[in-house]
């Protein structure tokens, strides 16, 4: 994960809210509410490039 992308993905947690208990399925259930909150890729937004070791 380079560095932009980790960024990106730490501002999704600052929505993290408290689950209402430590049970898995509590914890799972907020985790899934941030990660419906990232918008889907879409191709035009993807940049691919090969780094050559010279």
């Amino acid at each position: 994960m380079d560095l932009e992308s980790s960024h990106e993905f730490a501002k999704y947690w600052l929505l993290y809210e408290c689950p209402i208990s430590l049970s898995s399925e509590d914890v799972r259930d907020e985790k899934v509410c941030v990660l419906r909150c990232i918008p889907p890729v879409e191709p035009k937004d993807i940049i691919l490039w090969t780094i050559y070791k010279i």
